[in-house]
């Protein structure tokens, strides 16, 4: 079969649809075709979303040779699969939850549950976390430990760097036979940079490597090799990579802005089915308990992708 997969830029998103088709491949002979789609002021997406919805072919500009199946994640992705869909008459599947409007035009949506939409729909797919590129096939090595953080996110929670770093500097200090492979992320701000090159100086067994720094890839490869990962709690798509490669995953919290959000529901759906531990300050131990799980959403959305349209 033949695949093409829309990118939109947002490394998140694009690391989604690669999982599913990554899984797919190991499942299938399938050849891909990738297009990078280019940023776009919103007038030009309100329009493209009209040719969508006016036009017989949905205004679709791309030229697909043999493809069998459209995927893209993210928003700006959608108006392109489906004018694809449109003019192609093949399946096009997203991850994610698309627009309300969106929604019913897709063969397939490949939705976390703490999305929280529901399965009256035929084309929804519910998913415990989202599809990712972690690989568990690598023996872990017992003394190795990674250390990864988000940042600010304003619509979501506050990040407190002191407390951040209070944390670190506790699993450091209880787990002195561990080496530690600490990372930040985009959103991780400068302050908290800074005190993590403190945190290097002062632990000979802590390292830290700015993700500016890190190649492609370099965080799956870390994955691949920790025996305990502890991932603030913002970055739901770094403890669903670490839970799939098969670590210990351990959460650091944050101070989240409302008691009800979708990354609650899913941290909570976490805990309760033994995938991840949330840190608990009052034990004198870095130690986490739990066992490596068999879990790769990636894997069950391929599955689901061959038996409804293979």
């Amino acid at each position: 079969m033949k695949i093409t997969v829309f990118l939109e830029g947002s490394p998140g998103h694009e690391k989604q649809s690669l999982a599913v088709v990554k899984a797919l491949q190991s499942l299938v002979d399938v050849d891909v075709e990738r297009i990078q789609l280019p940023k776009v002021h919103v007038v030009r997406r309100i329009i493209d979303i009209c040719r969508l919805f006016l036009l017989p072919d949905g205004g679709c500009s791309h030229t697909l040779d043999g493809t069998d199946l459209v995927i893209g994640t993210g928003s700006r992705t959608h108006a392109a699969l489906l004018s694809c869909k449109k003019k192609y008459k093949i399946p096009a599947v997203t991850c994610m939850t698309p627009e309300l409007y969106l929604r019913r035009m897709f063969d397939l949506l490949l939705v976390p549950k703490h999305d929280d939409v529901g399965v009256g729909a035929g084309n929804v797919f519910l998913t415990d976390g989202p599809p990712v590129l972690s690989d568990n096939q690598l023996p872990r090595e017992m003394h190795t430990g990674l250390i990864l953080l988000g940042g600010v996110d304003q619509r979501s929670h506050d990040w407190r760097t002191s407390e951040v770093i209070s944390y670190i500097s506790t699993i450091i200090e209880r787990c002195k036979d561990m080496h530690w492979t600490i990372s930040s992320s985009p959103r991780t701000p400068e302050d908290t940079v800074h005190e993590l090159v403190e945190i290097e100086k002062k632990y000979p067994q802590a390292t830290f490597f700015h993700y500016k720094d890190t190649p492609k890839g370099w965080v799956e490869e870390q994955y691949s090799k920790a025996h305990i990962a502890w991932v603030t709690a913002d970055s739901m798509s770094m403890i669903y990579e670490a839970i799939t490669a098969g670590c210990r995953v351990g959460v650091l919290p944050v101070k989240w802005k409302k008691n009800e959000n979708k990354f609650l529901r899913s941290l909570q759906n976490l805990y309760e089915q033994g995938y991840a531990a949330p840190l608990d300050m009052s034990e004198e131990k870095c130690m986490i308990t739990l066992e490596p799980v068999d879990f790769d959403e990636a894997q069950r959305c391929a599955r689901e992708v061959l038996s409804r349209f293979f």
